[in-house]
């Protein structure tokens, strides 16, 4: 049962890094990386971000918040993961203006949760 749910697994993810959204001349929602799509990388960026694998340069805080809630957390790669997999078809941020992050005393963006 294990592999069964493990090929299954594998078999979604590949199918889910195969979804790209079009390029658009303006920001685009979910493209963390800036790169012109949402893709899974966009994602992965996050989870990278969040296990202090990536640094805040290397992505886009305003676009990474697609949730809306002014925090950048897994829930945000979750739902571009759900997004690229067609479950969901915008993200539950896409009505609400972002709130530009501000850098606290410790050099930290204040409105990112980080663990």
């Amino acid at each position: 049962m294990k592999k069964v749910l493990l090929i299954l697994l594998v078999a979604i993810m590949i199918m889910v890094s195969t979804f790209c959204v079009a390029a658009k001349e303006t920001d685009i929602l979910g493209d963390v990386n800036n790169d012109g799509v949402v893709s899974i990388i966009d994602a992965t960026q996050i989870q990278g971000y969040l296990a202090d694998l990536v640094d805040t340069d290397d992505i886009d805080v305003l676009l990474a918040d697609v949730d809306g809630d002014d925090d950048i957390t897994i829930l945000d790669a979750t739902a571009i993961q759900l997004y690229l997999a067609q479950i969901i078809d915008k993200f539950p941020g896409e009505n609400v203006s972002p709130t530009p992050p501000s850098v606290d005393s410790d050099g930290f963006y204040d409105q990112i949760v980080k663990p």
